[in-house]
């Protein structure tokens, strides 16, 4: 039996809708502040450190540039999970069911929801990041 790179672990990859919605709050929280106090600034005030404000800006178009960056990435893992789980169709594998028992059959098909693929084996529908082990070695002729 060999463990397929990138296999294992996969369920820890897979950010809860919690995680989702706090990081949106921060970033609406952001938001909110700086606009709060751009509201309330007085340009024509020497006592306004333009400096500072330059810096919050920057710190916005940062905290803009790493959201874009991190949605890209969830995108490619979701491509590249999708890719996988299509790669067992017809193996051999081991999964575990939410019982912690595992389950040894052979990939009959692959279906997509919620933006995580699923695999069926022994008739009985499982997620992608169940998959323990799979069987057999190398797919190449010869």
């Amino acid at each position: 039996m060999t463990n397929v790179y990138g296999v294992s672990g996969i369920q820890d990859d897979y950010r809860t809708a919690e995680t989702a919605k706090k990081q949106d709050i921060d970033k609406d929280l952001f938001l909110k502040l700086l606009i709060t106090q751009l509201r309330y600034q007085d340009p024509l005030s020497e006592q306004q450190d333009m400096g500072e404000f330059i810096t919050q800006l920057t710190l916005f178009t940062l905290v803009e540039q790493i959201t874009s960056m991190q949605n890209a990435l969830e995108a490619q893992k979701i491509a590249s999970d999708e890719t996988k789980a299509l790669g067992l169709l017809n193996r051999e594998v081991v999964v575990e069911d939410e019982t912690g028992q595992t389950v040894e059959g052979v990939v009959s098909s692959v279906s997509f929801r919620q933006q995580q693929p699923y695999i069926t084996v022994n008739d009985r529908e499982f997620p992608f990041y169940t998959v323990v082990s799979v069987k057999g070695g190398d797919d190449r002729d010869g």
